[in-house]
């Protein structure tokens, strides 16, 4: 319990999840998993890689297509979960416009109108230019 005693990893050293070549290569079996409508095995798969790697540069997309898994079984509840998860960890990151199109698409799905608009709100007023704002759907 000694508060005051550095954690034992260097800041200064690069994350060596990104360098290695083994988190490519499991990410990509994965991805080949979705691509493959197998969305079991490939929940599976991503959850391995974020345990392995939780700061590999892809950690945002494995999370974003559990989300995408969880989304085509008709799960929306824990897409939502997933989703909700990229927005929070990763604001600025490449995949966060796309779950939060998918966040306000799984609130429609569970009935949400009101919370479905709160995310398409927030995906047209902070990315407007990125390819989700516009797939962000008409008003009924």
């Amino acid at each position: 319990e000694n508060a005051s005693s550095p954690p034992q990893t260097s800041s200064t050293q690069p994350r060596p999840s990104a360098l290695d070549p083994e988190a490519k290569r499991t990410y990509d079996a994965a991805l080949a998993l979705v691509n493959d409508k197998k969305y079991g095995p490939a929940l599976d798969a991503f959850a391995g890689f974020l345990m392995k790697y939780p700061d590999h540069p892809y950690a945002a997309n494995a999370m974003y297509w559990r989300g995408e898994c969880y989304f085509a079984q008709g799960d929306y509840v824990r897409a939502i979960e997933q989703f909700d998860g990229v927005v929070a960890r990763f604001p600025l990151g490449g995949k966060t416009p796309d779950a939060l199109l998918k966040l306000g698409i799984s609130q429609q799905k569970l009935g949400n109108p009101n919370k479905a608009k709160d995310y398409f709100e927030k995906l047209g007023r902070e990315w407007p230019r990125s390819d989700a704002a516009r797939h962000i759907p008409e008003k009924p």
